[in-house]
């Protein structure tokens, strides 16, 4: 089943879910013109918790070419690559996602989304714990001995 968000712009991206290697974790691809530039990888601790794994919004997407001529000795493109790779972060996927998120887990009878902000993930981006403030998770933050920066809820 195909479903579609809207990032703050009003452009449309599939969200498309899909089966990871495990029975029990499932995989939301974002995609737009065909190609994915995101992705939620979570599965139901019970029945009543959606648990996010892990995600991602590329910030580095090569979109397909408008027209591709291939000869035997060179392969050209327009637009080149360059001029297709695109980011896509801070276009408000991630929070059309949360709103998606919540809307299936709804559908489903869960009761809340939950999920934790790894080292690596804070490393990269140390406002994550804010984001998700921002979007209505409760944030209880974490210290250097445990596994995770940040656990979030968020009631659905």
């Amino acid at each position: 089943m195909e479903n579609i968000i809207l990032d703050k712009y009003g452009k449309k991206y599939s969200v498309i879910e899909s089966d990871c290697d495990s029975e029990d974790f499932k995989r939301f691809n974002i995609e737009y013109r065909g190609r994915r530039v995101g992705y939620t990888n979570y599965h139901f601790e019970g029945a009543d918790v959606l648990y996010l794994d892990d995600w991602h919004i590329e910030d580095d997407a090569i979109l397909p070419p408008w027209f591709s001529f291939d000869l035997f000795f060179c392969f050209v493109s327009f637009p080149p690559l360059s001029w297709r790779t695109v980011n896509f972060q801070k276009r408000g996927i991630g929070t059309a996602m949360i709103k998606f998120l919540a809307d299936y887990a709804r559908s489903k009878c869960a009761k809340r989304i939950e999920g934790e902000v790894k080292h690596h993930d804070f490393k990269d981006n140390p406002d994550l714990p804010n984001w998700y403030r921002r979007r209505g998770f409760s944030v209880v933050m974490g210290d250097e001995k445990t596994s995770w920066v940040a656990k979030i809820s968020l009631a659905v």
